[in-house]
């Protein structure tokens, strides 16, 4: 088999089309045809990208490895993997689904003691109106968000990074306006929240038209308790250094006043 055969091979074991793998490698699906007709042979910078899109070595698309001479066995392997990652990603959809009901349910129950985290601050409706805004913009910050792990593990962490960057300017510019027009911080944190949204529902977007095989399924609950065994040092070294940077202005803000807080952060 040569590589034109393989090529169609492992297109259809990741469930592309001729559209989709074209767009991904930045060439015309009338180029792709020929590559896959056997027409015309890509050059060696087309080739890795190939690979890295199909998840592949060159050697086993140009068919060099004697291991690897039989597509068939390398597509059960790449079906494999797909299923496995498949069972990663709901695991981390729930986690991720937990951790946003954990932080908006802390935030809730905090409420009763703002009075004594903010000196020198009164709970008036409107207060307390910004804070849950935040509270939810916090939280919503983990909802899809575990779609940009397929970006990270996939080594294209700078989509995420475009999405972020272009997100933060235009809100950026639209939190000036807000401030000109309505000059009510409401809808500063409105802003905030909708771009946390956006942000995330863009890459969402985007890891599902690059990732079409990944599907919505029930909890490997094997997998979670194999996340949980390989990371929960890690976790607990994370919450940890989390707890430690985040907690010193509800420190200071308790000792001398939110207005404090504001004018040294700024």
């Amino acid at each position: 088999m040569d590589f034109a055969e393989r090529l169609i091979q492992y297109r259809e074991a990741h469930n592309l089309t001729q559209e989709a793998l074209a767009e991904r490698l930045g060439i015309s699906r009338r180029m792709l045809y020929k590559y896959e007709a056997g027409i015309s042979v890509p050059r060696a910078s087309t080739l890795k990208k190939i690979c890295d899109e199909l998840h592949i070595s060159s050697d086993a698309m140009l068919g060099e490895e004697m291991q690897q001479l039989d597509p068939k066995q390398e597509i059960d392997k790449v079906v494999h993997d797909v299923d496995r990652v498949n069972k990663l990603v709901n695991v981390f959809r729930l986690i991720y689904s937990l951790m946003a009901v954990f932080v908006l349910t802390v935030g809730v129950l905090l409420i009763p003691f703002l009075t004594y985290l903010l000196k020198n601050v009164t709970i008036t409706p409107y207060v307390l109106a910004i804070y849950l805004i935040m509270c939810v913009s916090t939280a919503s910050s983990y909802l899809l968000g575990y779609k940009r792990t397929l970006l990270y593990a996939d080594m294209k962490e700078y989509i995420s990074k475009k999405v972020d960057i272009t997100c933060e300017t235009l809100f950026c510019v639209l939190n000036l306006v807000c401030i000109w027009i309505f000059k009510n911080y409401i809808a500063v944190v409105l802003v905030s929240l909708t771009k946390t949204l956006t942000s995330n529902i863009i890459i969402h977007l985007i890891c599902r038209k690059r990732y079409p095989y990944l599907k919505r399924g029930k909890i490997d609950y094997s997998v979670t308790r194999e996340i949980i065994t390989q990371s929960k040092n890690l976790f607990a070294g994370k919450l940890a250094a989390y707890v430690y940077s985040s907690t010193d202005n509800i420190l200071i803000s308790s000792f001398t006043g939110a207005v404090h807080v504001g004018m040294l952060s700024n």
